[in-house]
């Protein structure tokens, strides 16, 4: 189980109900749950109409971020960003809509403890970090030729097939298996590219509203600290253009596009979310290798 805020005033009874019930189904809502989210949406309902500002995001880049931007640039982690269209901005987030019910928050902070919050070279090095490497320990099953890898990083995927030939290696690399010293040869290798694309911290205009598209907790996280100017990818999305974010996990889009939509800041608004705990999601990558006779 993990800590979340939830934005109790703009989810509708079955997200609220699944939610506080921890996605089991069946479980109705308390007493006090109901009173809680019944006060939340009058809350909401009380708000004026937003009319989207003028100075969500700012062109004009410190000294300090343009270089980080130099770096990410030549580093190549953002190009397919950059080929659609994305440019670096300073974002002012208490004035960015959330998009998602629920973000995590218990690990959110650890992220931004050592940022220097007058240095927005510093702040960048967060919301548009560099390649990194991954530590992961994959598991080998013997039994079914498989590598097993566990990791509680969501962004973590197959991106690409490989094949192509390496040298042989001194030492085998499946836990238990003889080793083999044979540094002449070579072998041919089938297999997947796996790792992590780079998440950057997102500004959408959509539909005219400004939404935060990628970088949830670490926006959450920024706020908490009093960082709200920030440096963002920001690209307008036309009004035929899909915001390329799943359904899943979603609100609705007539919450965040609508006349009182939840800005960032309201995650931390015990009037209009609530601190839950919930499942943790893990992602799971299994890469087995299959061995078949065929008589023809």
């Amino acid at each position: 189980m993990r800590q979340a805020r939830f934005l109790l005033g703009w989810v509708d009874d079955n997200i609220a109900t699944l939610t506080f019930a921890n996605n089991q189904t069946g479980v109705p809502l308390t007493a006090d749950q109901s009173v809680r989210l019944k006060q939340a949406r009058a809350t909401v309902r009380q708000r004026l109409v937003r009319h989207e500002p003028g100075n969500v995001i700012n062109n004009k880049l410190p000294n300090e971020v343009q270089t980080h931007v130099s770096a990410l640039q030549q580093s190549g982690a953002a190009n397919a960003y950059w080929a659609e269209g994305w440019q670096v901005v300073m974002a002012d987030l208490r004035q960015v809509c959330g998009i998602q019910p629920l973000i995590f928050v218990d690990h959110a902070e650890e992220r931004v403890a050592a940022v220097n919050p007058d240095d927005a070279g510093d702040i960048a090095k967060v919301t548009l970090p560099l390649p990194t490497s991954i530590n992961l320990q994959p598991q080998y099953d013997t039994m079914q030729k498989a590598w097993i890898i566990d990791t509680p990083n969501l962004n973590f995927q197959i991106l690409a097939p490989y094949y192509g030939q390496v040298p042989t290696p001194a030492t085998q690399a499946v836990p238990g298996q003889p080793a083999i010293n044979q540094p002449e040869q070579s072998q041919l290798v089938f297999g997947f590219v796996v790792g992590a694309h780079n998440s950057f911290l997102q500004v959408a205009k959509f539909h005219g509203k400004y939404v935060l598209r990628d970088g949830n907790h670490r926006a959450y996280a920024l706020l908490r600290r009093g960082i709200s100017i920030v440096p963002a990818l920001f690209r307008e999305f036309g009004p035929h253009q899909e915001l390329g974010v799943g359904p899943a996990g979603l609100l609705q889009a007539e919450a965040y596009l609508g006349e009182r939509p939840p800005l960032l800041t309201d995650y931390l608004d015990d009037t209009v979310s609530i601190e839950v705990a919930v499942p943790a999601p893990q992602r799971i990558i299994v890469i087995p290798g299959l061995q078949l006779s065929q008589n023809k």
